[in-house]
């Protein structure tokens, strides 16, 4: 059977050399299998075949089954390169490593976490700079995971990248994770944003800046020794550049003085003095404490910690003895220097912004938006607010135009280049195209909800609520209750004179610290406008009081509380002692309209109305319009 089987395919194949060749003798029989076997193997190790990424991910990215060898091989490597705390050659490796299976959302979290766990020290200072692509491809890979927003953030600000930190934690519920409350604090500090410092903090500890902190209260949060302690450093900081205060700058040169450790694993010590050192950078440079300037930079010096940033904090002290010498070094250093971090960008800004040296800074953010007008679109609105500060208003005109037709965004900047154009147009007095670039500007669906705010923020001081609610109205609910977003919400509801929306933002903002007085003092305002809930009124207008007892706004507000009980002996009784003190225009609308409602209360029609007749009913919201208005029935 077998013969025959052989001899009639023996005779088919008899053309086929090779074939009949291998049918009729087992060793080519075995060379072709075998070179088919090798064949194939090369076909499977040598083409893209095996997908990389998550089944639901897109663009698919497939790899070699060599890639895939390769991939392991260096992860391996990796891996006892950081037994070994050769760290150095661990990060080459696991960057080598992605490169060969850059879909593996774990390869990413691994050499990233390896990363924030390593030591302080100048091989991961290095590295810590070359991590972006890894950290944003991490996060599209797992759909913006906050366990992985949280290790991108920590590692940033691990680094002193505080404004990337903020920029990642934005997108966490910070309700749900506290610690990303850290990171807009010393955002707000790098910024020099004093107003944002104070609020931040008060949002995260519910103390004032100036009160001791709350260590149990953060613990509980769930900050660590490190964290808690990363803030106590800011905030003498903050007391030693706004306030003056000499014993805290004393204690926060102490702190940058402790020597690093010797210890190949991470010290938290280690982190805190690398931030005391950069923070007494900063603040030797605005108190003219020439010495300690030079002994920060030293110390960073000889721990490898050093950048070329750190040079400009000595452009102030350079610059008190010789200005236009100072001013020389500042445009060589720029001139020389391509700065490759936006943080670092950000540092340089804020020197030569305190410095007062416009021209060089325009000079040097025309330089930056080259750099980063891809990766941080951000350099557009700090260029641009660059330019409403110094009133040019052609420039942001033609700012505005630029970011309208710049392809390299596509098109989620054109709305505010629309609203720069619309703006510079509002300033000079050319109002042909105003009304129409404001309102395009309006219905534009920004990025960020930052950034929504941001332009909501510019139409509101365009004498422009109504759009401004527009543009917020964009928002969803989740977004409206972030406390800038409820801050300029509840500004914008004021202009408005809409009792509803101003009674939302105010709770908004209340329920992110109801201990905070401006946030209890605004929902007390709301809730008189809106006539609701009279007895928290009262409550909350007379906790404002005892807090600020000398302003005449919040006893006028106390009595218009009080007044929503038609209680016209206590109301009296707040408003009689401030018949001699100097008041607003809004302040003096508000306490005529008091005093009407007392009138009015006690009997007294005839005098409501005389009284009535003084106020700008532009002042009232339309509850109290329709008051004065029942006053003439």
């Amino acid at each position: 059977m077998m013969d025959s089987f052989k001899t009639t395919w023996s005779r088919r194949l008899f053309n086929y050399p090779l074939l009949h060749m291998a049918l009729n003798d087992r060793w080519v029989r075995l060379a072709l299998i075998l070179f088919l076997g090798i064949c194939l193997g090369f076909v499977v190790l040598l083409l893209p075949m095996i997908r990389s990424t998550p089944a639901d991910f897109q663009p698919t990215v497939k790899v070699r089954l060599l890639d895939l060898i390769q991939s392991k091989a260096l992860t391996r490597t990796a891996r006892q390169n950081i037994q070994a705390k050769d760290f150095e050659q661990s990060f080459f490796a696991y960057r080598l490593a992605i490169s060969n299976d850059p879909g593996n959302t774990e390869l990413y979290r691994e050499y990233l976490s390896a990363l924030k766990k390593s030591p302080i020290n100048q091989d991961t200072l290095f590295w810590s700079h070359k991590i972006d692509n890894q950290v944003i491809w991490l996060l599209r890979l797992s759909e913006e995971d906050p366990n992985d927003i949280l290790l991108c953030a920590g590692l940033m600000d691990q680094f002193q990248r505080a404004e990337d930190a903020a920029r990642l934690g934005r997108v966490v519920d910070s309700e749900e994770y506290p610690i990303v409350k850290k990171y807009f604090i010393k955002r707000a500090f790098m910024e020099e944003k004093w107003k944002l410092f104070n609020t931040e903090w008060m949002n995260c500890l519910g103390e004032p800046v100036s009160a001791p902190i709350r260590k149990n209260v953060l613990t509980e949060l769930g900050f660590s020794e490190l964290d808690i302690d990363d803030l106590r450093l800011h905030q003498l900081a903050w007391k030693s550049l706004v306030q003056k205060d000499e014993a805290a700058y004393s204690e926060l040169l102490n702190q940058s003085q402790t020597e690093l450790s010797d210890s190949n694993e991470f010290v938290p010590s280690d982190q805190l003095q690398l931030t005391a050192n950069k923070l007494v950078l900063r603040l030797s440079s605005w108190l003219s404490h020439e010495a300690d300037y030079h002994g920060a930079k030293a110390r960073l010096k000889d721990a490898g910690l050093n950048s070329p940033v750190d040079e400009c904090f000595e452009w102030p002290l350079i610059a008190a003895r010789d200005p236009e010498g100072a001013k020389k070094i500042a445009s060589d250093w720029i001139k020389k220097n391509t700065i490759e971090e936006f943080s670092d960008a950000l540092r340089v800004n804020q020197v030569l912004k305190r410095l007062g040296w416009r021209q060089l800074q325009n000079q040097y953010l025309d330089k930056c938006r080259t750099i980063f007008e891809r990766s941080q679109p951000r350099i557009w609105l700090i260029h641009a607010d660059f330019l409403i500060a110094d009133q040019r208003w052609t420039l942001l005109k033609a700012l505005g135009t630029e970011l309208q037709i710049d392809q390299s965004m596509g098109s989620k900047l054109k709305g505010l280049g629309k609203f720069y154009e619309g703006l510079a147009e509002f300033k000079t007095g050319l109002k042909s195209k105003t009304e129409r670039l404001l309102t395009e500007a309006a219905e534009f669906d920004y990025p960020t909800p930052d950034l929504t705010r941001y332009v909501a923020e510019g139409l509101l001081e365009c004498n422009a609520p109504d759009l401004a609610s527009q543009c917020l109205a964009r928002l969803d609910e989740v977004d409206r209750k972030l406390p800038l977003i409820a801050a300029i919400s509840f500004e914008v509801a004021v202009a408005r004179k809409d009792a509803d929306e101003a009674l939302k933002a105010a709770k908004n903002l209340y329920d992110t610290n109801p201990d905070f007085p401006v946030y209890y003092s605004n929902l007390a305002s709301a809730l008189i406008s809106s006539g609701k809930d009279p007895e928290l009124a009262v409550q909350l207008a007379e906790k404002t009081l005892k807090v600020m007892p000398t302003a005449p706004a919040f006893s006028i507000n106390a009595a218009m509380a009080h007044l929503l009980n038609d209680n016209a002996e206590r109301a009296r009784e707040l408003l009689e002692p401030l018949q001699e003190t100097k008041k607003g225009a809004l302040e003096l609308d508000f306490w005529n309209y008091a005093w009407a409602r007392i009138h009015e209360i006690e009997g007294n029609r005839a005098e409501a109305q005389t009284i009535a007749a003084k106020i700008n009913l532009d002042s009232l919201y339309p509850r109290q319009r329709d008051f004065l208005a029942s006053l003439d029935q």
